[in-house]
């Protein structure tokens, strides 16, 4: 995810330029967490350093952080229009899933979700590479699928900031152990995502 996050803003960069440029109300922040694992055992004390702690700073935080950006509400975190939190993702063994686990950032799953039919549908305009035509944004319908996973949104959500958590589910098989290496990245899946990605935060955007 952090290379992806990068890889997104290199391939967007005059985009996004053209947009700050012109003041807009929304803006896109990225955030690198740190201290997510546990020291000793997972508890909720014990995880989640750095997004904890950067929650609490926003929530205590006011005045105006960006240029230009007039606040939506009195501290840094009431502005956050949405957290989309990226985990887990790269591998393709077993073969990603990602479902909607909130209800309150359903429809924006569902827009992910189109967009990944839009390019199944012209694999060949938009160069989805071979070997990623199964589904990787899984749930249909209009309600979200509950999954309670402890992960770096929980400090925001519990201040009230809505979520979009992308996460692979089932886990890879090699998260947390010494095969997590680049042998484990499947590029196909990588590419396909990325075009996701884009297309997402350039309609979210109004790019």
């Amino acid at each position: 995810p952090c290379a992806q996050m990068i890889n997104l803003v290199t391939v967007m960069h005059n985009d996004l330029q053209s947009l700050k440029s012109k003041g807009s109300e929304v803006t896109l922040q990225f955030v690198f967490f740190d201290g997510e694992e546990a020291f000793k055992r997972w508890t909720s004390t014990d995880s989640l350093y750095g997004s904890r702690h950067l929650a609490d700073v926003w929530n205590r935080e006011t005045g105006y952080r960006y240029q230009n950006c007039p606040p939506q509400g009195d501290k840094t975190l009431g502005r956050i229009d949405m957290l989309m939190l990226l985990d887990l993702l790269g591998t393709n063994n077993p073969e990603p899933s990602i479902r909607s686990h909130y209800q309150e950032t359903h429809n924006w799953y569902k827009r992910l979700r189109s967009i990944e039919d839009l390019l199944i549908k012209n694999s060949g305009r938009f160069g989805i590479p071979r070997g990623t035509t199964k589904r990787i944004f899984t749930t249909k319908g209009d309600r979200a699928q509950r999954l309670w996973i402890q992960d770096d949104h929980i400090p925001f959500q519990e201040k009230g900031v809505p979520i979009l958590h992308i996460i692979a589910t089932p886990f890879p098989k090699v998260w947390h152990k010494q095969s997590d290496n680049g042998d484990a990245v499947h590029i196909p899946t990588i590419e396909k995502l990325n075009k996701i990605f884009r297309m997402f935060v350039a309609e979210y955007l109004g790019l």
